[in-house]
């Protein structure tokens, strides 16, 4: 349904790139950057930093590039530290890693062509030859100035953050250094206040004995909200700096509702609450965002879940490699409980060993697949990775925190801001399951409001877009003649 929107664009793109000329609708980016459009993404096109007018520029221009900034300051303020871990021969392969940054750096600011990825011998980084197949084929589809700001949005992100993590897989010693690890760890230190607080709130709600289904209801609803006004804290949206999360969030939940755009949490209700059978499990899985405090409320909300008997299992889904700063990887799953377990807070040890155990009964898994730091959209997963699109099938719910992942769900396009998720992802043939998406808002798109007129929502500036003040929890029933389809 796209092509016939997409394949102008591509033309008129070419045009303002290689034109000798400026064209008309092109201009000149006040860094150098010929062929950008002053205006907004139109609708039914792929985000794209070539649109002045949009958040695809600003991250491009201003955010990305502070990301790797941080991450070369970083290298070398730790620089030591890191060569005492990992031995001196670590020295010269963090030179190189650094230079490999700032060329990195350059090649973005500069908009250069994306190259393929050099290939390890030891074939260690295997999925880079995946990702240069993809490439390739790109470059096909769009040709061969597949460029930071010219091609779609996604890619140019993905690919950075990739690159990033490519030449640390080229090294020996500094391999698995994730030179994203002590923002993610400070994400959840720097909350130290509000963590005995909520782990206290779900070991009462796991110990409870007897609860009715109206104060299930209302507590499931917490809990999501909680899991979503985590994901405020994003290190990518916010060029890597830190922030801090003190209080009690429990208490500020109600003063966060007027800045929830969509509450589709009697949806999940619905959906969690349907009569099963004995031998029918119910999983839910969680397709994880950011690290630290975040990750501790999905920690949360999956405790509640598998306590109060709405899920059999909970699979959560994390990265393989190092990711938009703060996604979550294995290791950074397994560092929080085990932070937890060593706390001196008699609240947050006991949570802490709650939560292993959900994991050694095997209440819990944790699992990652290389799709999940590719630059598809999840519309080309039952193509591009089908064994995983058919796990994600056996699952009542599937629970998508973050706008990278909502962003994807929608293939990063331009929607109108009246279309539903349930006819993007219709379109997009994505439908393994319930899908329920818990997003702070970083990019200007937001599907139809039940409750509130979507075209005043769209007046908003594109900074405040950018912020993670608003939120949404939207859901889209597999069945839509389900009664749960219709408690929206």
């Amino acid at each position: 349904m796209w092509s016939p929107l997409i394949l102008p664009l591509l033309a008129q793109i070419f045009a303002c790139a290689f034109g000798d000329a400026v064209n008309e609708g092109c201009n000149v980016d006040p860094k150098g950057i010929h062929g950008l459009w002053y205006l907004d993404e139109p609708f039914g096109v792929y985000l794209s930093a070539i649109y002045n007018g949009s958040l695809a520029y600003i991250m491009m221009k201003e955010r990305v590039p502070a990301i790797v900034t941080t991450v070369i300051n970083s290298l070398e303020q730790d620089n030591d530290e890191i060569v005492q871990k990992y031995g001196v021969e670590s020295q010269e392969e963090l030179h190189r890693i650094v230079d490999s940054l700032k060329s990195l750096k350059t090649e973005l600011s500069t908009n250069q062509p994306l190259t393929n990825l050099p290939l390890a011998h030891d074939e260690a980084d295997r999925d880079a030859a995946v990702w240069n197949e993809h490439l390739d084929r790109q470059r096909e589809i769009e040709g061969p100035n597949l460029s930071y700001f010219f091609t779609r949005f996604l890619l140019a992100e993905s690919y950075t953050f990739r690159k990033m993590a490519h030449a640390f897989a080229l090294a020996k010693n500094v391999r698995n250094f994730d030179f994203f690890g002590k923002q993610k760890e400070h994400l959840l230190t720097n909350s130290a206040k509000s963590l005995p607080i909520l782990a206290h709130r779900a070991l009462l709600e796991a110990n409870r004995s007897k609860a009715t289904k109206d104060e299930m209801r209302e507590e499931l609803a917490k809990f999501l909200k909680l899991s979503l006004w985590g994901n405020r804290f994003d290190l990518a949206a916010s060029s890597g700096h830190e922030i801090t999360q003190a209080g009690d969030p429990i208490e500020l939940l109600s003063s966060f509702d007027e800045d929830l755009l969509i509450d589709h949490t009697r949806v999940a209700w619905d959906i969690l609450n349907k009569p099963h059978g004995p031998n029918d499990p119910v999983i839910v899985d969680i397709v994880l965002d950011n690290a630290g405090y975040e990750l501790f409320n999905d920690l949360c909300l999956a405790t509640f879940l598998v306590s109060r008997g709405l899920a059999t299992k909970v699979r959560f889904h994390a990265k393989q490699i190092p990711w938009y700063v703060s996604d979550v990887n294995i290791h950074d799953f397994h560092w929080v409980i085990g932070y937890m377990r060593s706390s001196s807070d008699p609240h947050l040890k006991e949570f802490g060993d709650l939560c292993a155990r959900q994991l050694e009964s095997g209440s819990w898994s944790v699992e990652a697949d290389a799709f999940w730091t590719t630059f598809h959209g999840y519309g080309e997963m039952k193509k591009q990775a089908p064994v995983l699109y058919n796990t994600l099938s056996e699952a009542t719910l599937l629970i998508f925190k973050g706008d990278l992942n909502y962003r994807k769900l929608l293939g990063d396009l331009n929607w109108e801001h009246t279309t539903s998720l349930d006819t993007a992802l219709f379109h997009l043939d994505f439908k393994p399951t319930n899908v329920l998406s818990l997003r702070t808002i970083k990019a200007r798109r937001v599907r139809r409001s039940y409750a509130r007129d979507a075209a005043s929502c769209g007046r908003r500036t594109r900074r405040r877009w950018a912020t993670g003040r608003t939120g949404v929890i939207v859901a889209s029933a597999k069945n839509a003649q389900c009664a749960c389809a219709k408690s929206r």
